[in-house]
């Protein structure tokens, strides 16, 4: 870091309060590389991965064999956007939603989807993702930072706790970790029960046994139109998602005013908007206990994180390279250590909580 960044770094925190903590916190602004990149991970052995639920969250246009799926807080409403503006019908669907009085600072496109007006319809009992003999199909799968979509979890989630009733509604970014902490400690059945309640996969992981279907693309959420730009041959190559938007994404700060040497993991959640803006998501995870919480409760996401930025195609989106970097740090420490599921083991092998359709069919 720049001197006069440091010296802003050291006065701030040398003139509060705790000073010893002032000191460390200094110490690991210091040490801290630029950009996006930060310290490995190192797994926690007492805590226990998360059971992914088995809902695969997909949109669909069959006469264009175009499919892309992708998890709540991962991409969810850009899948459905995507396949919307495939058919040529985004534009009509969001003014039929405005005629029809929807909120539309949420997002509208997963009511128009549920009504089965636009494209294939949705079926919410859905748990496959395209077949292994995906001739003429192009399938994608929208993937996200783990670290990043752990705090965007969060701030849903400390709004709406609906599907996760370990969690108090406004509670701390550190009384979240300790709930999925909870949630983590209970056995994989009682696990698998709740991972199936109404808006349980917020928080839950985004791996899902479909996306070891090596026909299905992953696409990082964090550079996904670099790597549209580069996708193999098909439909989907190229496609601009500039045009897309919505309401219930956070505004987050680049220089988010901290006072003293607050911990905004401690902060409750009334108290993270200043200025209009939350802070920097990697204000929450930059931490040895947050990276070791999610190379625990999150080591399948972050293998397919890890697999989707070493796909051969992705190699020519240079953009991708550095969003990848930080996860794939982690993702190799963990791996080192025992911490995340062997890719070629995962590849091989089937989840009991992913329930396949026998005749390998897609399911709209």
């Amino acid at each position: 870091r720049s001197t006069l960044e440091l010296a802003q770094v050291l006065r701030r925190y040398l003139t509060s309060k705790n000073m010893w903590q002032g000191l460390l916190l200094a110490a690991a602004a210091a040490t801290r590389s630029p950009g996006r990149e930060a310290p490995g991970c190192r797994a926690d052995d007492a805590d226990a991965p998360l059971v992914a639920p088995p809902l695969v969250h997909m949109a669909s246009y069959k006469p264009k064999k175009v499919m892309v799926s992708a998890s709540p807080k991962a991409g969810a409403t850009l899948a459905v956007q995507i396949v919307l503006d495939v058919r040529g019908q985004w534009e009509a669907a969001r003014d039929h939603a405005k005629k029809s009085h929807y909120d539309m600072s949420q997002p509208w496109e997963h009511v128009e989807h549920n009504r089965n007006r636009w494209i294939d319809p949705h079926n919410p009992q859905n748990t496959m993702c395209c077949p292994r003999d995906a001739t003429g199909w192009t399938c994608v799968k929208l993937v996200r930072d783990p670290f990043d979509r752990l705090v965007s979890s969060y701030l849903r989630t400390a709004m709406h706790t609906e599907g996760f009733e370990e969690f108090r509604r406004g509670g701390s970014f550190l009384d979240f970790e300790g709930a999925l902490r909870r949630r983590a400690a209970l056995g994989r059945e009682e696990q698998h029960r709740r991972s199936k309640v109404r808006k349980a996969d917020h928080v839950l992981p985004q791996n899902r046994a479909c996306d070891r279907n090596p026909a299905v693309l992953l696409v990082p959420l964090e550079c996904e139109r670099a790597a549209f730009a580069v996708l193999p041959q098909g439909p989907l190559r190229g496609f601009n998602s500039s045009k897309f938007s919505s309401g219930h994404y956070h505004v987050k700060a680049a220089e988010w005013p901290l006072r003293d040497a607050e911990d905004v993991r401690a902060l409750r959640f009334g108290d993270l908007k200043r200025d209009g803006a939350f802070p920097n998501y990697d204000m929450f995870y930059d931490n040895p206990a947050t990276r070791a919480l999610v190379a625990s409760l999150y080591a399948e996401d972050l293998a397919l994180y890890a697999r989707a930025c070493r796909q051969p195609w992705l190699a020519g989106a240079d953009a991708c390279a550095a969003q990848c970097r930080r996860v794939l740090t982690c993702h190799d420490e963990a791996a080192a250590e025992g911490g995340t599921e062997d890719d070629e083991a995962a590849a091989e092998g089937e989840t009991e909580d992913a329930e396949r359709d026998p005749n390998g069919e897609i399911k709209a």
